[in-house]
């Protein structure tokens, strides 16, 4: 319901700034919303983020402190002791499979290393499970919070 309430007041707070400019009724008519939480249009399967980019160098580089505090503002569904929430309890994770762009460096001619990623199959065929430790280490964290939904994604074309 926590969730029902924060849409309806985002929503609310963008309906009080409208301003349909091909109605200038000088009578000062307000638009009128009614929220029926009981007649479901939708339902949202999960409330989710992905690992890509970033994570691949905080999860991998900062200090264990950060990264705790990132993990409970992005996975916790707790609140403190005056009802605020500790994070936004996301509920799916995405997992960005690497196409090793991080391998080929300038090759892959990806400027920003930031946007290059690891990938798991060496060039003779096996796989490396060590590989994107920063993004395994969100992976892990996010289900040590009850993350239900996962899924895993690749942006690379296959190669030739």
């Amino acid at each position: 319901m926590r969730i029902s309430f924060i849409i309806s007041l985002v929503f609310l707070l963008f309906a009080s700034c409208y301003n349909d400019k091909r109605n200038n009724d000088p009578s000062g008519t307000r638009l009128t919303f009614t929220l029926d939480f009981q007649d479901r249009k939708q339902q949202i399967y999960a409330f989710g983020a992905s690992d890509a980019w970033s994570c691949q160098f905080v999860g991998k580089n900062w200090p264990e402190e950060k990264r705790d505090q990132i993990a409970d503002l992005l996975f916790s569904k707790e609140t403190d002791e005056s009802g605020n929430p500790k994070g936004i309890g996301l509920s799916g994770w995405r997992f960005n499979i690497g196409g090793g762009s991080t391998e080929q460096g300038t090759d892959s001619e990806i400027e920003d290393e930031w946007r290059r990623a690891e990938c798991f199959l060496n060039p003779d065929g096996t796989y490396n499970w060590e590989k994107q430790p920063g993004q395994r280490w969100f992976l892990r964290e996010a289900s040590k919070y009850g993350v239900e939904c996962f899924t895993a994604f690749v942006n690379s074309p296959l190669s030739a």
